[in-house]
């Protein structure tokens, strides 16, 4: 096969499809952030101001990105909450990770949401005024045992 200029048959350069190729990689870069619902990051977007989580096929009801944890892979985080601590969709991503050795490093303080304390904390679901949930919820906080205890 002869070694000819596949571009010249093109109205484009191959300096501006390389221009091209870096713009859409760098949208498609890999963002190793998870908010606190315990989905990736690019699974949100915002909807007429409102941020919707599409995590896998069900819709996650979060309504506020909060970026928590950053990881090397963030595939193991697309679980349901079922519950509080661990049963909450990021506690059963970062158990996932933690099998497959992925590395995971927290960006925010270890403070308690509630007491602002800094203490060992669980994720869970709470609905508007702060109580505990059993499932999927628009709103997760970061509590310690003592602020759980008493939600």
């Amino acid at each position: 096969m002869e070694k000819e200029n596949a571009f010249e048959f093109l109205n484009f350069t191959n300096e501006e499809a390389v221009e091209a190729l870096a713009e859409v990689e760098k949208k498609n870069a890999r963002d190793g952030r998870i908010c606190l619902c315990g989905h990736p990051n690019k699974r949100h977007e915002f909807v007429r101001d409102r941020a919707v989580c599409k995590a896998a096929k069900q819709q996650c009801p979060c309504s506020e990105i909060r970026l928590v944890l950053k990881v090397d892979n963030a595939r193991p985080f697309l679980r349901k909450t079922t519950g509080g601590g661990p049963f909450h969709a990021l506690s059963q991503g970062m158990a996932s990770a933690h099998a497959a050795g992925i590395g995971m490093e927290w960006l925010v303080e270890m403070k308690c949401d509630r007491c602002q304390e800094e203490r060992r904390l669980s994720p869970v679901p709470v609905n508007e005024v702060g109580t505990e949930l059993s499932g999927p919820s628009e709103y997760n906080a970061l509590v310690c045992d003592e602020c759980r205890r008493n939600m």
